[in-house]
């Protein structure tokens, strides 16, 4: 009887610490988009060139995260659950692409005046 107690114990231990934290909040594409932005940008500053995982965040990148009051952990998980939605995911860097097309645009309209 003892066995079956701590066996039942063991698993319901066991069961409880392998939930799924449901703190983890997936950020919006706005978000997405604007975080994606800064990191090209940084990285065109930096002279770095993307890896095959473009998400990857270096480590020279991390402020980038506090500016956007996210966690490394929580940035996985986005990053996770972006890259299993490749038709989201395209619409996210086509935007980013936008968005960085404005801003070069914006810069040689400045080199004009």
């Amino acid at each position: 009887m003892n066995k079956l107690c701590l066996y039942f114990l063991i698993e319901l231990i066991l069961f409880t610490s392998c939930k799924k934290n449901n703190g983890d909040v997936i950020i919006t594409q706005d978000k997405m988009v604007n975080m994606l932005l800064d990191l090209s940008i940084i990285k065109s500053i930096n002279n770095l060139n993307y890896e095959e995982n473009q998400l990857i965040v270096s480590p020279e990148d991390f402020f980038i995260l506090q500016k956007y009051n996210l966690d490394s952990l929580n940035w996985e998980i986005n990053k996770n659950y972006y890259s299993k939605r490749p038709r989201l995911l395209a619409l996210i860097y086509g935007r980013v692409q936008d968005s960085l097309e404005k801003k070069i645009d914006s810069l040689k309209n400045l080199k004009k005046r």
